[in-house]
């Protein structure tokens, strides 16, 4: 009991240096040193433990159309600037740390196999829309989107929630809600009159002349 009360503790902990990580990376500053040192403190945690990591994807999820941007001509970055959303962001590096441990991903991914062929079949269609699209550009933009991030986030979703069981469903169910939340307050507030979209991040959107 005194063990598992300390590996709460340190998980607890662990998810805190996460999220101030994050935090840093994307509301610190628009310049690349204090972004890289938002990221220094989150990369090093998920790279350790992505079973963690991997539940800012569903809670920086809804922050899709405000990416964080990075302005740092200095470091050779175009005046217009870049622009991150910040779950792939979260993705990519928990991808990363589970596939310093990809033996045992592929252990657990076996013994459910019963997902192998919807997930297949889901990704040979999106494949598909690709390679008949008439613009490969954005075809390649929506493929990322919508098939290929998606299924990394659901194999990897399978891998921890077999090892973690109802209370890491549990987790990941809370952080997806409290982004929503976040996302849903911050809409709220815009409608009373208080706009709060500036400090959490840069609204990515088409303006009426594109539509």
């Amino acid at each position: 009991m005194h063990s598992y009360k300390n590996s709460t503790n340190r998980d607890t902990l662990i998810l805190i240096g996460l999220g101030l990580g994050l935090l840093i990376a994307y509301r610190a500053s628009a310049q690349l040193p204090l972004t890289a040192l938002g990221l220094a403190i989150f990369t090093p945690l998920a790279l350790w433990r992505p079973d963690l990591a991997l539940a800012y994807v569903p809670f920086s999820v809804a922050l899709y159309f405000m990416p964080k941007g990075l302005f740092d001509a200095r470091f050779g970055i175009r005046d217009t600037g870049i622009y991150l959303p910040l779950h792939e962001v979260v993705l990519l590096i928990t991808a990363a740390g589970a596939a310093l441990d990809w033996k045992r991903a592929l252990r657990v991914l076996r013994n459910v196999s019963s997902a192998f062929v919807p997930t297949a079949l889901f990704a040979l269609a999106g494949l598909w829309g690709f390679l008949i699209a008439g613009e490969k550009g954005p075809a390649l933009r929506e493929l990322r989107w919508l098939v290929v991030e998606p299924l990394i986030f659901y194999g990897l979703l399978l891998v921890y929630a077999a090892r973690g069981g109802a209370g890491y469903w549990r987790q990941m169910i809370g952080f997806w809600l409290a982004g929503g939340a976040l996302a849903g307050l911050v809409g709220i507030l815009q409608l009373s009159g208080l706009n709060l979209a500036p400090l959490i991040g840069i609204k990515a959107g088409r303006s009426e002349e594109h539509t």
